[in-house]
């Protein structure tokens, strides 16, 4: 279910975007091949993870930015990003493809009915021995009786929580309102570094 939540849209939308480039001639031309090398990673991205239970957290960080650049692409000015990846955590294992689903809902439900669009941060830090993920946009915010864990009905967010549980029984996902509005989606899960890329022993 989770894999089939790369929506078409996502793909015939951006290729109408880089034809429309393509027709502007010269003047579109960098942009539309910036745009298709940038759609091409995230494919080539996004089906190696589908492969995978289990990925470096470098390895999703890079993914989200070349779908965050697919996406900036099309939106202009209303979408800016930010990621914020320690290199300690670059090994740290975690289900495939959950937090790119967290910064696809933060695009379709907070940023891209905004006026005035919004930013999108991405970021990894340790909370009380655990594993923090933070998806933090500037959008829309909760809906008037979302705010708390997991919304009844948002079915990606239903499929990370399930992942998650599955991998990991400590872990958790909740949204709350964001400070500068919008939301904040947190994932907490274990710490946990593939053993053949912890660094050896001195």
């Amino acid at each position: 279910l989770l894999r089939a939540q790369i929506e078409p849209h996502f793909l015939f939308n951006t290729l109408g975007a880089v034809q429309q480039l393509a027709e502007q001639g010269a003047q579109g031309a960098g942009r539309a091949a910036a745009l298709t090398a940038d759609l091409i990673a995230f494919l080539r991205a996004s089906l190696a993870e589908m492969r995978s239970e289990q990925v470096p957290l470098q390895s999703e960080f890079d993914m989200v930015a070349a779908y965050l650049r697919v996406m900036q692409a099309r939106m202009g000015s209303r979408l800016r990003y930010a990621l914020d990846l320690p290199a300690e955590f670059a090994h740290a294992t975690i289900p495939s493809m959950i937090l790119l689903t967290l910064a696809e809902n933060a695009i379709k439900h907070g940023i891209e009915p905004s006026l005035r669009g919004g930013e999108i941060r991405l970021s990894a830090l340790r909370v009380g021995g655990m594993l923090c993920l933070r998806v933090q946009d500037t959008g829309m915010g909760l809906p008037a009786s979302g705010a708390g864990s997991v919304p009844g009905g948002g079915l990606g967010l239903e499929n990370v929580r399930s992942r998650l549980l599955l991998s990991d029984p400590s872990a958790s996902l909740s949204l709350r309102d964001g400070e500068e509005g919008g939301v904040i989606a947190e994932i907490v899960l274990s710490i946990n570094i593939a053993s053949s890329l912890k660094e050896p022993a001195a």
